[in-house]
């Protein structure tokens, strides 16, 4: 693989020296004289690729150098990576891949939107132990340690830019587009789209950009994602696209849509004819308040008959409420507040304190990498339902006489197979 490495800065006439390390061995090192831009180049590297199963990380040592003297030096976490969109397919390293996703707010009962770096840890374990791949950052960049730890442990992260225009939507406005669509605001929508750009471009887990949440369209989004394609490699999403002309941007996008409506994507029949030709992304779907999700494993058939079908990801992942000294717990009115959006936050795949609920329980079992469907007799078929895991997963059969047979099939990624049982 061919590397390009970018400096920037005000380095005074110094030198620069990069390494590349894994493992303690050093893959690729340079010392430059230090110029206001300064190049690397590193020609067939010998490296892996990352992915969210397999997370392969590597460590960047960045030295700056005066008089031979050491100034400085950072660390930084990196991989390697190809996102691309081949058609109407949305590909990592080559190979389509399936957003098994959730949406993730910063969320604490005793402390609110203050995580704490084991807090971030904790939930990123759990995505990971529900068989999740995916976290969208609804609806902010989020703390530098969720996305150091999705490099480190393997979760496919959609970033989102903090844009969201809610209060124009309602009176004396009533107008989700009043603002998105005034370039005076261009400046501050840009301001936003570049400090997490540049913030985050260099963690493998970045897959996919997104432009904020819900807040009309399209001028001012239609600078950032130009701003972003003139940077960035990586695909742009925006749902709210999906209300104004503009439809999509690099993939498709909806909040909500039926199963029929996603199937509809999938045979490239929807009237809004954006959705048709590029990859099609739920960023929410499958709500979890009170006793959802439901209905979620028919939308995963249609995301598994059809290659533009991305996946998506299930609204959210954690309640919202307001920890006690007598451990019990409230939300919104329980305080004696004027306006409030009720028991509307308690909607997360998870309890406050990170115990599941039936509707995480559904998700992992929904999500499960490995699905096995009885055919007749000793028949049974296997459906790899993972993008890069061939061999890495062992079926036990247990049978009423106690006796158990072991199993590791081969079937490749996203595809099924017939397995004998002796």
């Amino acid at each position: 693989m061919d590397v390009e490495i970018t400096l920037e800065g005000k380095l005074n006439g110094c030198e620069v020296g990069l390494s590349l390390e894994k493992d303690g061995k050093v893959i690729a090192g340079e010392t430059v004289k230090a110029e206001r831009l300064t190049y690397m180049t590193f020609d067939d590297l010998d490296v892996t690729e990352w992915n969210a199963e397999i997370p392969t990380v590597y460590n960047a040592y960045i030295t700056l150098y005066k008089n031979g003297e050491e100034l400085m030096t950072l660390r930084n976490i990196t991989g390697f990576k190809a996102v691309e969109i081949k058609g109407n397919t949305f590909t990592f390293n080559g190979q389509v891949i399936k957003f098994k996703g959730v949406n993730h707010h910063d969320t604490n009962g005793k402390t609110g939107y203050v995580m704490t770096f084991d807090d971030y840890e904790k939930d990123v374990k759990l995505i990971k132990e529900y068989n999740g791949n995916a976290i969208r950052t609804s609806h902010y960049p989020p703390d530098p340690c969720l996305i150091a730890l999705a490099d480190t442990y393997g979760l496919y992260i959609v970033d989102e830019a903090d844009i969201e225009t809610h209060g124009a939507f309602f009176a004396p406005h009533n107008d989700i587009n009043k603002i998105s669509h005034d370039l005076k605001w261009a400046p501050r929508y840009l301001d936003r789209v570049k400090r997490m750009y540049y913030r985050d471009r260099s963690h493998p887990c970045i897959t996919m950009w997104s432009l904020g949440n819900e807040a009309g369209g399209y001028h001012n989004t239609d600078a950032m994602y130009d701003y972003l394609k003139q940077h960035s490699p990586l695909p742009v999403h925006y749902e709210s696209a999906i209300h104004c002309k503009r439809q999509a941007y690099d993939v498709g996008s909806e909040m909500y849509p039926s199963v029929k409506m996603v199937h509809n994507v999938g045979e490239k029949r929807r009237k809004q004819a954006r959705l048709n030709d590029r990859p099609y992304f739920m960023c929410e779907y499958a709500h979890a308040m009170g006793v959802g999700p439901g209905n979620t494993e028919a939308y995963w058939q249609e995301i598994y008959n059809y290659d533009n079908l991305m996946g998506g990801c299930v609204w959210e992942m954690v309640d919202h409420a307001v920890l006690h000294t007598d451990g019990s717990y409230t939300y919104g009115g329980d305080h004696g507040e004027w306006e409030h959006d009720r028991n509307f936050c308690v909607d997360g795949l998870f309890y406050p304190d990170r115990s599941p609920s039936t509707g995480a329980k559904l998700m992992r079992f929904i999500y499960r990498p490995i699905r096995v469907a009885h055919v007749s007799g000793g028949q049974f078929e296997v459906f790899n339902t993972t993008a890069f895991s061939t061999g890495r997963y062992r079926l036990a059969f247990r049978w009423n006489d106690g006796s158990k047979t072991i199993l590791t099939p081969q079937t490749a990624p996203l595809t099924k197979e017939t397995v004998t049982v002796p």
